[in-house]
């Protein structure tokens, strides 16, 4: 077992050693995506939330925690993790999310 801590944290290491940028820059897209979405749910429209995760989150824990659970926790994770294993394709795991998140987050402002 502790070999397989040792290995998760190299892999971790040589993410952020190399990448720490992009790990920054998704991080600052999810909590974007994620305040211009609790915004959006605040006025009563967590029914019109797209993701299902994220709805139903919302509609469990409310507004705030789930979505901040849901929307960045839970999106961070599994791109970090994604990055971590996928090394030749860490620049599309982290900057694809990022790109899609701070769409959403301009859809959440401007497109309702």
């Amino acid at each position: 077992m502790p070999e397989k801590i040792k290995q998760f944290n190299d892999y971790f290491d040589d993410l952020w050693g190399k990448h720490s940028a992009w790990v920054i820059l998704l991080m600052a897209a999810l909590l974007f995506d994620t305040l211009t979405t609790i915004h959006f749910m605040l006025e009563d429209k967590i029914h019109f939330e797209i993701h299902p995760l994220v709805r139903y989150s919302a509609l469990y824990w409310g507004p705030v925690a789930g979505t901040v659970l849901s929307a960045f926790c839970y999106k961070m994770i599994v791109s970090v993790l994604l990055a971590m294993y996928y090394r030749p394709l860490r620049f599309w795991v982290l900057i694809l999310p990022a790109i899609l998140s701070i769409l959403a987050g301009f859809y959440n402002l401007y497109g309702h």
